[in-house]
């Protein structure tokens, strides 16, 4: 050390005598020291005073610098070390570049949010009260122009909003989205995961106050985040407290009755998959009380509804770059911007967009399967982010605001990541832990920050969707009947 102290003191010293001397050997201007010699001359002072710092350290005999500084190997980091390392890549690749050094003159990511400079704040929730403004004093049905295509149930509720009046009506969503995100992304979570994944946990809570699909969803003054916690709440009462799995079921009722997507979750309401029997009685009757639910304004709004949802499925097909959904992106390949199989037949788009459906389905056997090999019962978090994957990309309407439902769950599968694996396996989960963390992170920004093979956010879901499951068979989690470690248990009560 004492040699390396005495070179960068020698390095310094000649950088500072070469730069001084500049324009006596013809390499400098006419007018005095410039800037580049300056900054020769503060990099070779900075490397004197390094070498002076260093020779000032008592390193003792015979011990070897490594033994003095040795740094763990980089493969034993915790999973939270790799989750924040690929936050940095994006944080920088789709902040820092495009806001500071893209332009001259700062723009804070000048409308990113879709429309938001045409249509007026909170125009999804007061286009669908204005429907049933319509529908309340004319009789006309909020159906008939085929806008929304929310359940009778919906409807129900919000036809108090009128007499709140815009925009007070929205500034109360508003209000209900921030507990409803409080509620799903830090408090119910904050019970579930090891405590020694918290920090990790608030890492996700803390960036998703930030991400661009939590400000979509309050601008238009959506509420996905609500159904989505009252499923988590099911989910929670559930697994957790069992006796009261009555309100569990009315809890999950009522997302499905707000969004119809949260039906994908059902899968959750399973504690042991070899009762096969108890499961399909459960289902039966969740399917037939909610089906019923969609009558409750009576059978001609349930036809219109019935219509319009059935439309929106079969014969929608959009553009627009916020769309998650798979005919959204097979859309963007044959007709829109990008035109990369624009000269397939019809016959081969639906082909992909099967093989994307088989894909997920065979993500979710896969993931129930290895839970049956393993005897495993209680909440599945890894079945939980395939769950909320199937709700953001089957839906042919569905928007990037959606996807402030996906921060829970995807907090969740790197929370339990288990982080005592064997040399080859560590590697192996700590490549696919970057990998989706990577994707996910490319989730929170805008399109208008991106470049355009990464504008939609559907290929970020397909990479976390296989790499989160490969993980669940490479690094599976041992828990039983909980989340909250098995680490945290005392053995004796395993």
């Amino acid at each position: 050390m004492r040699k390396l102290a005495f070179a960068l003191v020698g390095i310094g010293l000649l950088l500072i005598i070469f730069f001084i001397l500049a324009d006596a050997l013809g390499l400098g201007g006419d007018s005095g020291i410039g800037a580049t010699q300056l900054l020769g001359i503060q990099a070779g002072a900075v490397l004197v005073l390094f070498g002076i710092g260093l020779m000032t350290v008592e390193w003792g005999e015979g011990v070897a610098f490594r033994e003095r500084f040795r740094l763990p190997k980089i493969i034993d980091n915790p999973t939270l070390f790799w989750v924040l390392a690929a936050f940095l890549v994006v944080y920088i690749s789709f902040f820092l570049l495009p806001v500071f050094f893209s332009k001259l003159q700062i723009q804070y990511l000048t409308k990113y949010i879709p429309d938001a400079y045409i249509t007026h704040i909170g125009f999804d929730v007061e286009a669908i009260v204005s429907r049933i403004a319509n529908w309340l004093r004319t009789g006309q049905s909020p159906y008939t122009d085929g806008f929304i295509a929310y359940p009778p149930l919906t409807i129900a509720i919000f036809s108090t909003f009128p007499i709140i009046g815009y925009p007070a009506y929205f500034k109360l969503m508003v209000g209900i989205t921030v507990l409803a995100y409080l509620s799903a992304a830090l408090i119910v979570p904050w019970t579930l995961v090891p405590k020694r994944n918290r920090t990790l946990l608030m890492l996700f809570f803390i960036t998703g106050l930030f991400s661009y699909g939590l400000q979509f969803e309050q601008e238009r003054g959506q509420f996905n985040l609500i159904a989505f916690a009252f499923t988590l709440f099911a989910i929670y009462i559930f697994h957790f407290h069992p006796k009261f799995r009555f309100f569990a079921y009315l809890f999950f009722s009522l997302a499905i009755q707000l969004k119809i997507y949260p039906v994908f979750f059902i899968f959750m309401f399973v504690d042991d998959w070899r009762e096969w029997q108890t499961i399909i009685k459960r289902f039966v009757g969740l399917g037939l009380f909610n089906f019923s639910l969609l009558l409750i304004l009576g059978h001609n709004l349930f036809l219109d509804f019935l219509r319009v949802i059935t439309a929106y499925q079969f014969e929608y097909q959009s553009s627009r770059v916020e769309n998650l959904s798979i005919k959204g992106f097979l859309y963007y390949l044959t007709a829109d911007g990008g035109q990369v199989l624009r000269q397939t037949s019809p016959q081969f788009t639906k082909f992909v967009e099967v093989f994307f459906l088989f894909l997920l389905s065979c993500c979710f056997i896969l993931v129930i399967g290895r839970a049956i090999q393993n005897k495993t019962k209680g909440l599945n978090p890894h079945l939980l982010l395939i769950s909320a994957i199937a709700a953001l990309i089957i839906p042919s309407v569905s928007n990037d605001y959606k996807l402030s439902i996906f921060i829970t769950p995807m907090a969740l599968v790197l929370c339990c990541v288990p982080e005592n694996l064997e040399p080859k396996k560590k590697v192996f989960s700590s490549l696919l832990v970057i990998l989706a963390s990577l994707a996910y992170w490319t989730t929170l920004y805008p399109a208008t920050v991106k470049p355009e093979f990464l504008g939609r956010n559907f290929p970020a879901l397909i990479v976390i969707l296989i790499s989160t499951t490969v993980l669940n068979f490479l690094a599976p989690y041992s828990y039983e009947g909980t989340i909250q470690g098995i680490n945290d248990i005392p053995e004796s009560e395993q």
